[in-house]
């Protein structure tokens, strides 16, 4: 007979494995994590906080956890979750420093301090390149070295089984197929491969579980709250994950403004550098220019003296003086070669005025 509870439910998880008369299963739910992992066996425990119908009834959070205490003091603190939220590892590290803490009274030498061990199943995936059981310790980086036997984790990722019913070998793999699978599961007759007491005697609760009204509309409750969180949560993801394209896309935009930006920049320094350059051309430009002008004004200089001293070559000629040799004129400046020209064209027209009076005297004689 299929019960149609599914033991995962927050109630059902601890109507299960939480009431005072079901110490027995959860010792076999625990020592089969502890046993997978090499852990000490548990003989005897005690539940600390035993299900209570009546406080589930007035309860209208989420029932969180189970919590417990083995016949040596090592204090257990049992949970499901239903989704791997991002910030459930920082959730079990904090629950797990209150329960460790709660052992030690005002007074109490640390010695006394026994490990805290969580056992937290997901009905998820949190490490997705993780197997379905991963055990948590503090451990050095080259994972030789225990910093403190005290703290320990356990994670279950329920969906990472991955066996069938005919694959299952382990205690912890019976008692995980049992939760993935017990709501939906023919137990008529019992599978040979959950040949463990205690997952028939937990089948046995759930069925009775089913068959009480109270119960069976408290899980019900539990149910449909579970399915509301779950869209709540499916549609917060879809957000999350459209919210992340946003991004990647506005991270896009702005690479793709940074290299706009770049490819300005780099146009810019090239205008600078072209106008830089430009402007040393138009700057040699003009030092060709004021040279040009300065040997233009030399030029024009010099022609006007080398005119000067072709004149007084020819006075001197003409008057038949001694001709000055072109060092001597070239020893002259401008003013002397001026005076000297001048002179010699003053002696000229006298010249030309003396042979003139004379021609006139001996034509009129």
């Amino acid at each position: 007979m299929k019960p149609h509870i599914d033991p995962k439910v927050d109630f059902a998880f601890k109507r299960l494995f939480g009431h005072e008369k079901n110490r027995a299963i959860l010792m076999s739910l625990l020592n089969a994590v502890l046993e997978s992992s090499g852990g000490r066996r548990i003989v005897d425990l005690q539940i600390l906080n035993p299900f209570s119908l009546k406080e589930a009834l007035d309860d209208k959070t989420s029932i969180v956890d189970i919590s417990a205490v083995d016949q040596d003091g090592r204090k257990f603190f049992v949970e499901m979750q239903m989704a791997a939220l991002w910030h459930f590892p920082k959730r079990v590290l904090y629950y797990w420093a209150r329960r460790h803490q709660e052992q030690l009274l005002e007074g109490d030498e640390y010695q006394s301090l026994k490990p805290t061990i969580g056992i937290c199943f997901l009905d998820g995936v949190l490490f997705t390149e993780a197997a379905c059981h991963v055990r948590f310790r503090p451990l050095s980086d080259d994972g030789r070295l225990l910093f403190c036997g005290d703290m320990e984790i356990h994670l279950l990722q329920l969906p990472k089984l991955g066996k069938s019913l005919a694959e299952l070998r382990t205690s912890l793999e019976k008692w995980l197929y049992f939760l993935c699978y017990e709501e939906e599961l023919e137990m008529d007759p019992w599978p040979a491969q959950l040949d463990i007491p205690e997952i028939r005697q937990a089948h046995e609760e759930l069925l009775s579980m089913a068959q009480n009204p109270q119960e069976r509309a408290l899980y019900e409750s539990r149910l449909k709250r579970r399915r509301d969180d779950r869209m709540i949560m499916l549609e917060a993801e879809r957000i999350r994950q459209e919210a992340d394209k946003v991004r990647q896309e506005a991270d896009k935009v702005r690479q793709e403004a940074d290299k706009v930006r770049q490819e300005a920049d780099k146009v810019r320094q090239e205008a600078d550098k072209v106008r830089r350059e430009a402007e040393q051309v138009r700057q040699e430009a003009e030092q060709v220019r004021q040279e040009a002008v300065v040997t233009r004004q030399q030029s024009r200089e010099e022609g006007y003296l080398d005119g000067l001293r072709g004149k007084i070559r020819s006075y001197t000629r003409l008057l038949r003086l001694s001709s000055p040799t072109n060092e001597q004129l070239g020893t002259l400046n401008k003013p002397e070669l001026e005076g000297l020209a001048a002179q010699l064209e003053l002696q000229m027209a006298e010249r030309l005025n003396r042979s003139n009076g004379q021609s006139t005297q001996t034509h009129n004689g």
